[in-house]
Formats: structure tokens, C-alpha cells, sequence
């Protein structure tokens, strides 16, 4: 059975009438909410926004076009960028970001990288393409493919430092003479991944050995906004996800979003602000020029989307920015996050940065701004909330201290993006209070009634809270069936590499066989049980298949959520939006 769309959101605007909605107060308004809406009100109103504003099965025809004219807007802004101090106090501004991104980049006197090698150690292949690899895995990037890179200085390094390793080192004469050394590519390669039905997101290709130095310098930098700022990048959403409650309930945090943020670093800011040290570093590894359309232009931005230092880069750079505000206002200015959950308001100090989603306090928002602007950002005013009840960061909106987000569905096509869309739907009810029974229903009709545990994927079945019927094995646990993601792999032999379980994908490209390559795989952790994963390229669709799976409970928390303190408080809740959204 097709999904229409259309009847799709017919369906959600009847729910929320008979939720009490009213129609009219949808239409008219913001997507964030009308002045004395309750939360209730403002979740179904960013549910009414939002259902199908990503919606990929449905693609505007000019959005890849679209998307390239911001691409370039954003270059050429890069271009144009210079510091234009408008009085004393932009002086002021920008010479105490010069002080903040200088204590950031010597800690205890010393510069952050003493050596290219520390760049090369932490070094990784990354899980993107690469130009000119035959795959997207660490053993067929530099075992089983031809390296590129934007300079042969980067090659000799590479080469100077595996020297040090004996099997590394016939690995790669090993992939030298059956390959060739090295590709110089003149930089990166421009192509776009969906991002809403009006206009596609842009991605750049790097050379290998650049995302290999990229993504050595993006850990380095990492543990260094958790040394200095403790921003550690694998939780950060978390907390900007709390500080943007607490803002929506106190008023003081404000959250600020930017325009194209990863294209809008310039070199020419960086110029200004970074020792010659860092820079020299920098010019190296970044591409210097971006193919589109066959044609080679040059970028006038230090890095785009693709680049693996990009984002700790501009995390870097923005709680450089906020906290040389604080300074200028005489506020004392404390890590990022500190006093958070210790006081019942946040104090004027209170801050937090994870890429280009911003949190500061009310009193030096102006600040922040302005800064912003002299370094050639641009402030997006409508996802940026300086006043009210309403707050957004990191995916997660907030109305007087709830949380109001609608669902996003991207596609309807396959049977596991429906289960996707009704268990996040349902999710949805569970929080809102909100039943959808017509939406969710008419998602179901159109899939199998595979029932799976609460804590599964969205993809794997309907999370139901109970299991539909008692199946137990001798241990009296519970079996189910479940869809799972059929990984491509390789089987490595005694000699030779073949695909295994393609189930209808394009056979990947042959594999030289390369022992040492793959003892060096092996160790770090690319080879397990004889098989290298592959993971899939951009836009290729995951291919699924049934299989048995045992547990010893089925009921409970899906971990990650950030739903589940209690369980004795959250069960009513989802089960009531199972019983009544679930026919």
C-alpha cells in the first residue's frame, strides 16, 4: 500500500482538531507559537510544521541548484571578509577573541601541536568517501586504492611516519606497486545529500590523505575544547539541550543559530586570529579549491562540510567568542557548563557551545552577536530566540520547560521508514499528551504488525511497551522477529578478499589482497571474525532482512532517549499512546 502525503497530513490535522486545535490557530502562526498558547498547544503547532518539512520522497527539482547558489553566496562572503570595527568597543571585542583563540591554541605557554606527528598518530580513515578510493573502509582507503592528496608533502610525511612500523611499510609497497603512489588532486570534490523538500545540503569530498590529517587534527583539537572549555563533543548536545530548557523557563539563556556556519569560517579570519604555526597547518591539510560541474573554483572558506576539522574548528571558535563577551563585561568567564544544575537560575556566566548552536545569558547576547557579525557570520533570526517562552538547540525545542518538537519524516517509501514514522510518532503522543489515532493508523495499514521491544530501533518494528503474545525459549525469555540492517561485508581468506551478503546491492569493487594491509586493519579493530564491514555510500539505501532475536525483558527504556528517569512515570504515558494511536 502507497503512502500519499497528503492524506498523511490530512489525517494529522484531523487529530489535532479532536485533540482540541484549533485549525485556524495553525495556519496563522509562526512555526514557534502564538502569544498565551499552552505547551500543548505549541507541540501540535511544530508538529503542523514539521511532519513533512523534511520530507525527501518529494524534492523540489531546483534544490541541488538552490543549494550550490548558497554554497557560493557563502564563498564569496568568505572573499569579500575583513575586519571593519565600526568604534573602540568592536577593538574591544575582537582583540579579546584574539587573547581567547591564543590561550586555546598554547596551553601552558606551549603550541597545541608539537609535531606533525601528533597529527598523523591520531589520524582515521573516517566513514565518508574519499576521491579515488575503490570503498569507504579503512582497509580499501589505504591498502586497496590509489592515495590522494592536495600535495605530495603530505605523502612524504605519511610515508616518513609509517616507516616506523615494518608491516605498515609493506603494506604500502605492497598497495604502491600494484596501484600506483598517489593521485594530487587540486581539492575537494562539491555534492549535495537531501536536507528538506526545498533545497539540499552540500558536502565536500576530501582527498584521502587530507581526511586522514583533517580528522587527526579534529581530535586533537577535541581534547582540547574539553581540557579548556569542558566541552567534551560527545555529550555537549546534552547539555545544550538542558540549558535551552532551562532558558525557556527562566528567560535568561537565549540560543543562537547561524547561517551556513561551516562555510562561513574565511581564511581571511583566520589569518587575523591564529598564530603562523597553526595556519601553516591549516593551509596544508585544508583543499584549496573545490571541483563543481568540472570546473575547479577556489575556496575562500578554511574548511566546508566534509572536512574533519571542520566542526571542532567552529566549536572552537564560537566559545572563543563568547567567552571574550563575557570578559568584556566583566563576568568571570567559567567553562562551559559549570553551575548548571548547582543553582535554581543560571548565572550571567553560563554558557554552551556545540558547532554553530550557541547559549549564552541574556546580558551579553548583544555582545555575542556583534562579535558574530565583525568575524562575518551571520545570525539566523529565525532560529535564534533572544525573549519568551520558547528556546531551540541540538534538535530539541522547549516551551516553558517542555519539550515540543514534532516529528520529522523523511521518507515513507520502504517498510522500515514507515515503522520509523510510527514510532516516533507514538514517542510523540507519549510526551505531548496528544494522540494521533488517524495518523499512526494510517501508517499501520500500510506495514506488517511486527511487534519489537521498547528500547529497539525506530527501524526494526512497532515498539510496543507489551510484547503482543507470550513466545518464550527454555530460559523463559522472550523471542521476537525484528528487521536489522543487512551490513555489506568482505570475508577475508587465506588468499584473497570477496563480498559476502550483498542481498542485492552492487557488488563492491574488487579488493587487492594485501596481508600486511589487513594485519594493520586487524589491529585497529577494521578486521573482526574474518569480515570487514562496508558501509554503505551516499544515498545508497540500507537493504534489510528479518531475523530472530532473544531477550530477557521486554518492557523498558530505549537507552539514549533522554525520556526515561522513571519508569513508574513514563509507562501509563506510552502505554496509553500505544493503546490509542495503535488499532
Amino acid at each position: 500500500m502507497d503512502i500519499c502525503p497528503k492524506a498523511l497530513f490530512d489525517y494529522l490535522l484531523t487529530d489535532l482538531r479532536a485533540a482540541g486545535i484549533k485549525e485556524e490557530d495553525l495556519r496563522s502562526s509562526s512555526p514557534d507559537y502564538w502569544p498565551g498558547a499552552s505547551p500543548r498547544e505549541v507541540a501540535g503547532l511544530r508538529m503542523y510544521h514539521s511532519l513533512l518539512k523534511k520530507f525527501n520522497d518529494d524534492v523540489h527539482p531546483d534544490a541541488d541548484t538552490r543549494c550550490l547558489e548558497k554554497f557560493l553566496a557563502s564563498n564569496k562572503l568568505c572573499q569579500e571578509w575583513e575586519l571593519n570595527p565600526l568604534n573602540s568597543r568592536d577593538e574591544e571585542l575582537f582583540g579579546l577573541l584574539e587573547q581567547e583563540v591564543d590561550q586555546f591554541l598554547h596551553p601552558g605557554g606551549h603550541p597545541l601541536v608539537q609535531s606533525y606527528f601528533d597529527i598523523i598518530g591520531r589520524g582515521r580513515a573516517g566513514p565518508g568517501a574519499s576521491l579515488g578510493a575503490n570503498g569507504v573502509d579503512f582497509y580499501t582507503k589505504f591498502f586497496s586504492s590509489k592515495l590522494s592528496a592536495t600535495s605530495v608533502e603530505l605523502y612524504n610525511m605519511y610515508n616518513e611516519y609509517v616507516c616506523w612500523y615494518s608491516g605498515w611499510v609493506e603494506a604500502e609497497l605492497s598497495r604502491a606497486y600494484n596501484l600506483g603512489v598517489l593521485d594530487i588532486s587540486p581539492g575537494n570534490s562539491l555534492s549535495f545529500v537531501r536536507k528538506t523538500r526545498d533545497i539540499s545540503r552540500s558536502i565536500c569530498t576530501e582527498p584521502t590523505l587530507n581526511m586522514f590529517y583533517q580528522l587527526g587534527l579534529g581530535a586533537i583539537l577535541s581534547d582540547r575544547l574539553d581540557e579548556q572549555f569542558n566541552i567534551d563533543l560527545a555529550t555537549q548536545q546534552t547539555w545544550n539541550r538542558s540549558m535551552a530548557c532551562r532558558g525557556s523557563e527562566t528567560d535568561d539563556l537565549v540560543t543562537i543559530d547561524l547561517e551556513s556556519a561551516s562555510d562561513s569560517v574565511s581564511c581571511g579570519l583566520i589569518e587575523r586570529l591564529c598564530p603562523e604555526w597553526f595556519k601553516s597547518i591549516l593551509w596544508l591539510m585544508r583543499s584549496p579549491q573545490v571541483l563543481i560541474g568540472g570546473e575547479w573554483k577556489r575556496l575562500d572558506m578554511i574548511s566546508s562540510m566534509g572536512n574533519g576539522f571542520t566542526f571542532p574548528l567552529q566549536t572552537m571558535l564560537f566559545s572563543c567568542i563568547v567567552r571574550a563577551c563575557l570578559v568584556f563585561r566583566g563576568i568571570a568567564p567559567l567553562k562551559a557548563n559549570q553551575e548548571l544544575l548547582d543553582v535554581k537560575e543560571p548565572t550571567r556566566g553560563t554558557w554552551g557551545v556545540f558547532g554553530d548552536d550557541i547559549i549564552c545569558h541574556r546580558d551579553v547576547a548583544d555582545d555575542v552577536c556583534r562579535l558574530l557579525t565583525l568575524c562575518g557570520f551571520r545570525v539566523n533570526t529565525s532560529k535564534s530566540y533572544f525573549q519568551g517562552p520558547f528556546r531551540e538547540s541540538c534538535g530539541a525545542d522547549y516551551y516553558s520547560g517542555q519539550l515540543v518538537r514534532g516529528v520529522y519524516i523523511r521518507s515513507l517509501r520502504t517498510t522500515q521508514s514507515r515503522y520509523v514514522a510510527i514510532n516516533r510518532l507514538n514517542e510523540w503522543s507519549a510526551v505531548t499528551g496528544i494522540y494521533l489515532p488517524q495518523t499512526v493508523g494510517y501508517l499501520q495499514d500500510s506495514v506488517r504488525n511486527l511487534a519489537v521491544p521498547y528500547w529497539e530501533s525506530d527501524d526494526a518494528g512497532i515498539r510496543t511497551w507489551s510484547p503482543p503474545r507470550r513466545t518464550y525459549d527454555e530460559n523463559f525469555s522472550f523471542v521476537y522477529t525484528k528487521y536489522e540492517v543487512d551490513v555489506p561485508e568482505l570475508e577475508v581468506s587465506d588468499s584473497e578478499i570477496r563480498p559476502v551478503r550483498s542481498r542485492g546491492l552492487k557488488p563492491p569493487r574488487a579488493r587487492i589482497f594485501n596481508p600486511q594491509g589487513l594485519l594493520c586493519s586487524f589491529l585497529a579493530g577494521y578486521v573482526r571474525n574474518y569480515r570487514i564491514s562496508l558501509a554503505l555510500k551516499q544515498g545508497e539505501r540500507p537493504r534489510y532482512r528479518t531475523t530472530t532475536r532473544i531477550a530477557p525483558s521486554w518492557s523498558g527504556m530505549r537507552p539514549g532517549t533522554g525520556f526515561a528517569l522513571d519508569p513508574r512515570f513514563w509507562m501509563p504515558r506510552v502505554t496509553a499512546a500505544l493503546e490509542f494511536n495503535l488499532r
